[in-house]
């Protein structure tokens, strides 16, 4: 599993180093590389008590690596499983393409791609055409008819919707 622009103390990459065999987290942030920052990270956001109770196996146990999306240092098909939570709707097209195509080649060929996207942030046409442009599909039946129980965070103006995709090779 890769983790891909996972944020220093954001802990989904923990959730995952439970639940998984074994756990790449990447962030262009060079802070991820030191156990050190990504502990006072989490100190500064979540508290003393709450970065003191972490196993071990948060630090220890997840391979790190100082990556940027548009060229991720990682062998061909090397994952089954890549995860990019709320990050290509804030990049610009290009470098949006590009991260599409470094996620293509480093997925296994019955690989998965998930992705959350904050909507309006992203242009689901737009979407549609960049992974038909890069070889990847949805995994199966696609809507995006808002549903009346969407997830939504009104911290932010305008209100931020969450659309998550699951993608596959094509």
């Amino acid at each position: 599993m890769l983790d891909s622009a996972c944020g220093i103390c954001h802990p989904f990459k923990f959730y995952l180093a439970d639940h998984c065999r074994e756990v790449h987290a990447c962030d262009l942030d060079y802070r991820i590389l030191s156990k050190e920052a990504i502990y006072q990270d989490i100190v500064d956001v979540f508290g003393k008590r709450v970065a003191d109770g972490l196993p071990a196996h948060y630090f220890d146990g997840i391979h790190y690596c100082r990556a940027d999306l548009t060229y991720l240092p990682y062998s061909n098909q090397k994952f089954d499983t890549v995860f990019c939570i709320s990050v290509l709707e804030h990049l610009e097209d290009p470098i949006m393409v590009q991260a599409f195509r470094e996620f293509h080649r480093v997925l296994k060929d019955d690989g998965q791609l998930v992705l959350t996207f904050d909507y309006p942030l992203i242009n689901l046409a737009r979407l549609q055409r960049v992974l038909v442009e890069v070889g990847l599909q949805f995994s199966g039946d696609v809507s995006f008819e808002m549903p009346a129980d969407v997830v939504y965070s009104d911290l932010y103006a305008p209100r931020l919707f969450f659309f998550r995709a699951l993608l596959k090779k094509k």
